[in-house]
């Protein structure tokens, strides 16, 4: 990249903590942040992720793919993807 660069490892919490300190950084550009598809469900799993993923970051590329699997407890009103994706996703208080 013709430039120094800096790595800084914030983990913790899924990787929550490094993409919080990857959306409240300047916007310039200088700021990378590399995750899992999993940074789709922080705002549903935590409630202090008060970060948007499609309107916080940008996406830029896949780096790998890996097969994923989803899994819930046995009683949830949902039995299949299509059921999950339709029901009322829950609003964060403002």
């Amino acid at each position: 990249m013709g430039r120094p660069v800096t790595v800084e490892n914030r983990t913790g919490a899924g990787g929550n903590i490094g993409l919080l300190a990857a959306a409240r950084a300047a916007p310039d550009g200088y700021t990378l942040g590399v995750t899992h598809p999993g940074v789709a469900a922080g705002p549903i799993l935590s409630k202090s992720f008060d970060a948007d993923p499609l309107r916080d970051y940008t996406h830029i590329i896949a780096l790998v793919n890996a097969p994923s699997v989803l899994i819930t407890n046995g009683v949830t009103p949902f039995k299949n993807m299509a059921e999950l994706i339709t029901m009322r996703r829950p609003t964060r208080a403002s």
